[in-house]
This record gives C-alpha cells, structure tokens and sequence, in this order.
C-alpha cells in the first residue's frame, strides 16, 4: 500500500515537474516575443521622432522664406505706390 503511495506521489512529481518546465518555457519564449515587439515599437517611435523633426524644421524654413517674400513684396509695392504718386 505505501509502495502504491509513493508511486503515485513520484508520478505526480514527474507531471509537476514537466508541467513547470512547460510553462517556463512558454514564459521565456512569450518574453522573448514582447522583448522584440518592443524593440520595434521603439525603432518606430524613433523614425517617427526624426521624421516629425525633420518636417518642423523644413516648415520653420518655408516660414522664413514667405516672411521674406511677403516683405519683399511689401517694399516693392510701397515703391509702385510712391512712383505713381509723383
């Protein structure tokens, strides 16, 4: 009777254990996934990042030139104006 006891124990033993190292290596291969998944939200948050830097600095840009341009173009219409009024 206590053989039995102790087969018993040992075969649920042995199911413990391989269940155990189951699940720790569906644990580490599931980490393994999210550490590569991050890893590549954040090469996209990046790009995103010098894309969106790069866009700002081109619009700072433009907006210097229509500034420009705008008082060009003012000068060069007071100066219309002041010609045809002499």
């Amino acid at each position: 009777m206590i053989f039995i006891i102790i087969l018993n124990w040992q075969i649920g033993q042995e199911k413990l254990e391989s269940l155990t190292s189951d699940t720790l290596q569906s644990i580490s291969a599931g980490h393994k996934s999210l550490m590569a998944e991050q890893e590549k939200l954040h090469s996209t948050q990046q790009s995103v990042h010098s894309f969106v830097t790069m866009n700002l600095r081109q619009l700072t840009r433009e907006k210097a030139l229509i500034a420009a341009g705008q008082k060009e173009l003012a000068a060069m219409t007071m100066e219309v104006k002041s010609k045809l009024g002499e």
